[in-house]
């Protein structure tokens, strides 16, 4: 009965009968993560209608760290800000934060790092097992944190891509924002029409917006 279905179709049906396994599975991963990247509202849609056999939003964001060097926030960076909050509190001064967000063309390939295959579109997997299903990268977009009024920065993730739209971008953003938020004043990006969008979507209100500079090419 299963063998003309995927794994991932496969796992769902068996966790609607629930004879999975805790355990989810690269392909079922892969699926659950990009069907909620690109619509959250169409993953909660998805997971409603086959019995809450997807995993739990909160699962999807804990998917998107990443403490290896592959893409996604790295949350050991994360862990480093907060150090740092927590170092100026104890001189009785506050951390003021800035983000820049960035993205670069890069060269589509495809090449070996260790056992990993790099260059296909990879917004926070940690499996490259079934990659040969998406699309290859040509853009990478950065995210960088700068203190304000202290002396470092440090980058904080980074996401594969074929091109976001306004929705795509302002999610990125705003799940950084959400671990940061307390101390980020200024959000720093690319004057392009669709980043624009992003002061119409992005939800927090004391953020402030400065767009600058062009979308640079590389390899």
């Amino acid at each position: 009965m299963f063998d003309s279905l995927s794994t991932a179709q496969s796992e769902i049906i068996m966790r609607q009968l629930n004879y999975s396994e805790k355990i989810t599975s690269p392909e079922l991963r892969t699926f659950a993560l990009t069907l909620h990247f690109y619509s959250p509202s169409a993953y909660n849609y998805v997971r409603d209608a086959f019995n809450k056999s997807l995993p739990h939003p909160s699962t999807i964001k804990k998917w998107y760290s990443t403490v290896d060097g592959a893409p996604g926030f790295t949350e050991e960076s994360f862990k480093v800000v907060r150090s740092k909050v927590t170092e100026m509190a104890q001189k009785n001064k506050k951390l003021v934060c800035g983000i820049i967000v960035d993205e670069m063309s890069i060269r589509d390939d495809l090449h070996f790092i260790g056992k990993r295959l790099q260059g296909y579109i990879n917004f926070g997997l940690k499996t490259t097992e079934n990659a040969g299903s998406v699309l290859v990268a040509k853009e990478v977009i950065v995210f960088l944190i700068v203190a304000l009024n202290s002396h470092w920065k440090i980058p904080v993730g980074y996401f594969l891509v074929d091109g976001l739209n306004a929705p795509e971008r302002a999610k990125l953003i705003n799940t950084c924002l959400e671990a940061l938020y307390h101390f980020v004043h200024i959000l720093i990006f690319p004057t392009t029409i669709s980043n624009i969008q992003i002061f119409l979507i992005t939800r927090f209100s004391n953020v402030q917006f400065l767009p600058i500079g062009k979308k640079k090419n590389i390899g």
